[in-house]
């Protein structure tokens, strides 16, 4: 996150994690993995870690993998909604912050519901059409879906994404904002689609998809869901928050 990246590269905070007794390393892009071999590889080899820190790390981890009933196996992405352990994590992890003014939950009588987006979000299940995986969850509840997805890697593809985000936004009955790094990549578009979103005067719900900070950047909105993900699990937890089969139970950490 930025409170490591912000000072040190992703190899070197891998390296520093291990001389400082953690045992194992998580690595969010996998393209990182490769470079971050090559740090630790490089530090043993200067002295700097050592092969009996390593060992001491590998020992642990075999030691809680010893203790785990051998037919524990993690679900897939297209694991069925609320099942195994990645939705219970899902669940119990979703966090709600700000006044509760907007429609929660949000009724199947509903009309439509706009959905601003990234495109990153998983896809719906096949022969369920070109949406997302929320969309498709919401729909199954009642409510028409209008999705509006922006584009994370190339800016020239949302060049009228705000204006249409407004226009939609006025024909809708409530709006679901996912928001994605917007505050840690000062994402000037997602800040002025909301804006554009919020003058329609409907019910505006943002969802921090990736980081919770999000909050800080894209603020005075209804109500605030952080899902720290956006897997296919954690999209059913949202969906499931949304609609009242149960309260948000997560803690902000801030």
């Amino acid at each position: 996150m930025g409170a490591v990246t912000s000072y040190y590269s992703v190899p070197e905070a891998a390296v520093r994690a291990l001389q400082s007794g953690a045992d194992w390393l998580i690595v969010a892009e996998p393209g990182d993995a490769p470079n971050v071999i090559g740090a630790i590889r490089s530090a043993v080899q200067r002295g700097d870690l050592s092969t009996a820190r390593l060992d001491e790390a590998l020992t642990r981890v075999w030691s809680l993998k010893s203790r785990l009933p051998s037919d524990v196996s993690l679900p897939s992405d297209s694991a069925a909604p609320d099942s195994g352990l990645a939705g219970e994590v899902a669940r119990a992890s979703i966090a709600l912050a700000g006044p509760s003014s907007a429609p929660r939950p949000l009724s199947p009588s509903l009309s439509k519901i706009l959905l601003l987006a990234p495109n990153s979000l998983p896809s719906a299940d096949p022969g369920d059409g070109n949406r997302t995986y929320l969309a498709q969850l919401i729909e199954a509840r009642g409510p028409r879906v209008v999705e509006l997805l922006y584009d994370l890697n190339d800016a020239a593809l949302n060049t009228d994404y705000a204006a249409q985000a407004e226009l939609y936004a006025a024909a809708s009955d409530v709006i679901l904002f996912g928001a994605w790094d917007a505050y840690a990549r000062g994402d000037s578009l997602q800040a002025e689609a909301l804006r554009n979103a919020q003058r329609s005067g409907k019910p505006v719900i943002v969802v921090g998809l990736h980081t919770p900070f999000d909050l800080l950047y894209l603020n005075g909105v209804d109500a605030y869901l952080a899902t720290f993900g956006d897997t296919r699990a954690q999209m059913e937890a949202l969906v499931g928050v949304l609609f009242g089969d149960f309260e948000a139970q997560g803690v902000l950490p801030m």
